[in-house]
């Protein structure tokens, strides 16, 4: 049952992480952007930068958007 259990963990664990909650992550006080990429170089250390860069896009957009007059 470990087994098949470490074969699940490995095998969503390897897919592609969520930007949006990688965002939420950095919007909050507490965490900032160094979790975000401590986190990044456990998990995938050869291409982390490249996912920092996405989710530091994204909150770039996300502020744009928020911050263009009406």
């Amino acid at each position: 049952m470990a087994e098949e259990m470490e074969i699940k963990f490995k095998k969503y664990r390897q897919e592609d992480y969520s930007p949006i909650a990688s965002m939420a992550l950095v919007l909050d006080p507490r965490y900032k952007l160094k979790l975000v990429r401590f986190c990044f170089t456990k998990l995938d250390p050869v291409i982390y930068s490249e996912k920092v860069k996405v989710v530091e896009c994204n909150i770039q957009q996300q502020q744009q958007t928020q911050c263009i007059p009406t």
